[in-house]
């Protein structure tokens, strides 16, 4: 099963996208996951509901919603608009970290 913070893998592949819909199969979904889908994201068309309440509905936040095809096992997901697009951005350098500030030493004493 996936956990909440595996769907944002999603999100991001289809933050990538300049396409207005995209079209996977539920194989290909779980691929992009790394983890196998739940068994109701099969069986019920509300699991791809686009209520915000839904933790996996990362999509909405790519700016996508979700229209399943469950005889089929596939899922198009198309843009609601153009300025809900939130592009992911990798990270092209490791984030910069100030250089630890060694400690303090007192001054060595004259026995």
């Amino acid at each position: 099963m996936v956990a909440r913070d595996q769907y944002r893998k999603l999100e991001r592949y289809l933050a990538a996208r300049d396409s207005g819909r995209v079209e996977l199969t539920m194989a290909e979904i779980e691929e992009i996951l790394g983890a196998a889908l739940p068994p109701s994201a099969r069986k019920h068309a509300a699991w791809w509901s686009s209520g915000r309440d839904h933790p996996q509905a990362a999509w909405l936040d790519a700016g996508y919603a979700a229209s399943p095809n469950l005889a089929a096992d596939r899922v198009v997901f198309r843009r609601t608009s153009p300025e809900q697009k939130r592009p992911y951005r990798r990270r092209t350098e490791p984030p910069t970290v100030p250089p630890a500030v060694p400690p303090a030493v007192p001054p060595a004493q004259n026995v």
